[in-house]
């Protein structure tokens, strides 16, 4: 009987020491990327940790831990920047929580379709949970969640008709936009024609969009009556309405 006790005894503090070297080691809940300045480009990340998180161990150091990637890691961006407030994932301001924003500048990060993260600690300075000093773990390539809309990045005109006049705009689009999307021509309108003379959008309420797509052609209502097609005055301009 003293030799079973001991055994079990033993087991039991090998389970003790086992559990508590994993308590409150900080984890990621939730990771959602966002384009903060809606110019179809992702360029930050709101994250919800499990423990509250100490917001001095976000240094220029424990930042470059980080990357982005939107091309399956041919290439990507370096977080640089750091706040305590979120926006999206949640309305939160307090200081030294579960909540923080990442950012970056988007050089080689384009579009706002899904991107993978991944965070490797280089031994340099550690990101600790408040309540029990345990280390943010490193993370491999990861999605994140996708809570940016789609933008409109480029107009092209065209002249499909051939006769030297601009008669459809081609739009493109940051993402795949989701086949239940709806646009029309009626939603666009030019600010500025440029040298495209009486060209108009129109009150044409068709839905241009027919499934999951990244572009969509808009046949103008009202054809350019000026012969040209090549804008040179720098002016043209299209704006979104309804």
């Amino acid at each position: 009987m003293k030799v079973l006790r001991k055994i079990l005894s033993t087991t039991l503090l090998v389970i003790f020491v086992v559990f508590t070297s994993f308590a409150g080691i900080p984890t990621i809940t939730s990771i959602i990327s966002i384009d903060t300045d809606n110019d179809g480009n992702i360029d930050a990340l709101e994250i919800q940790f499990s423990e509250a998180i100490n917001d001095n161990d976000f240094t220029v150091n424990a930042l470059a831990d980080w990357l982005v990637s939107s091309d399956s890691w041919t290439s990507n961006d370096q977080i640089s920047g750091f706040n305590t407030s979120v926006t999206v994932i949640a309305s939160n301001t307090t200081a030294n929580d579960v909540y923080v924003r990442l950012t970056f500048s988007p050089v080689n990060v384009s579009g706002t379709a899904v991107v993978e993260y991944s965070y490797t600690n280089d031994g340099g300075d550690n990101i600790t949970s408040i309540s029990t000093s345990g280390i943010l773990a490193d993370i491999g390539q990861t999605a994140a969640t996708d809570a940016a809309a789609p933008q409109i990045t480029d107009f092209q005109y065209e002249d499909n008709d051939a006769n030297g006049m601009i008669d459809q705009i081609v739009i493109s689009f940051s993402e795949t936009l989701n086949a239940a999307s709806t646009l029309s021509a009626n939603d666009l309108a030019f600010s500025n024609v440029g040298d495209f003379t009486a060209a108009a959008f129109g009150t044409n309420a068709t839905d241009l969009i027919t499934g999951a797509v990244s572009s969509a052609t808009v046949i103008l209502g009202t054809e350019a009556t000026a012969i040209t097609t090549a804008e040179t005055s720098g002016n043209i301009a299209v704006s979104t309405q309804n």
